[in-house]
């Protein structure tokens, strides 16, 4: 596995200046490069004698005891597009998964440090390179925005109402780290986990938790890749139906909007009802999930 600090600076100030300028749905798109170098990452760069004009990163992580490739970001210049770049950054990518023992490969977010939940609908050549090279669509996921005004999301009564039940909401700092990492890790997915911990080592994220005598049965997150994102989220089984949930989502939406976030991004929800009742949200984009066989 090549280690993302093999790339010169010179050649990721290159893919900033190339996200910027074709990944025409997202905003300030220059950042995604140093989101991905955040962790060991598998890269390959198409290139002319004068710049970058391509490039495919990708990681590695283990699901269900299989070892499972990532597609993280995928770009060709679109002056440069229809002559194969993509095919060939995306099998050079391949054949390294193949190497490293990867069962199959996905187009689909890595937690903690990813871009997207999936392939965004509006990259309509990514969806089609994808498809043409027998990619099997196994998912949709939605990232979502909310509705609701600053003064909306005050939520002092419902924390009184928890704290008559025995349950306390604040944000978390550094000496909760233990806390949080014991109470979530028997009950949430290890990326879940993961990214709880990200927010909490990190100075531009934060962390909203639920607490009931020495445990963590709630937690939201935000800012862990960027500082509009919120997400995940999760409360324990036999406390949901409380109105914790909805505390914890409009604690960090109210976070993020008093630290000058002008559109907060709800990132890989569901159950979508929930995001929509508790903050009016509707769906801004749409990802849908690829996977290939490598075996």
């Amino acid at each position: 596995m090549t280690l993302s600090t093999d790339l010169s600076t010179g050649e990721i100030a290159e893919l900033a200046s190339l996200c910027a300028e074709e990944l025409f749905n997202d905003d300030r798109a220059e950042r995604f490069p140093q989101i991905l170098l955040k962790r060991p990452t598998i890269f390959v760069l198409e290139r002319t004698a004068r710049r970058v004009v391509g490039a495919c990163f990708g990681s590695v992580a283990v699901r269900d005891g299989s070892l499972i490739g990532y597609v993280d970001l995928l770009i060709v210049r679109r002056k440069d597009q229809r002559k194969g770049i993509g095919r060939e950054l995306l099998g050079r990518i391949e054949e390294r998964f193949r190497a490293a023992g990867c069962s199959k490969m996905q187009f689909k977010g890595n937690p903690p440090h990813y871009l997207w939940p999936g392939i965004d609908i509006n990259y309509i050549s990514a969806i089609c390179l994808a498809e043409d090279l027998g990619y099997s669509r196994t998912g949709c996921a939605v990232n979502m925005i909310p509705h609701l005004s600053r003064d909306a999301l005050y939520t002092q009564k419902e924390e009184t109402q928890l704290r008559k039940m025995g349950i306390s909401v604040r944000r978390a700092g550094q000496k909760d780290t233990e806390l949080v990492e014991r109470s979530l890790a028997p009950v949430w997915e290890t990326d879940w986990v993961r990214e709880a911990m990200a927010a909490l080592a990190s100075s531009e994220a934060g962390l909203q938790i639920a607490t009931t005598g020495d445990r963590c049965i709630g937690f939201c997150a935000n800012g862990i890749n960027r500082v509009e994102d919120t997400g995940p989220m999760g409360i324990d089984m036999p406390f949901r139906n409380r109105g914790i949930g909805s505390v914890l989502l409009k604690r960090c939406v109210a976070e993020q909007i008093d630290s000058g976030v002008a559109i907060v991004n709800l990132q890989w929800t569901g159950p979508i009802s929930f995001f929509s009742r508790a903050l009016q949200a509707t769906i801004k984009r749409t990802f849908w999930v690829y996977e290939l066989e490598l075996d």
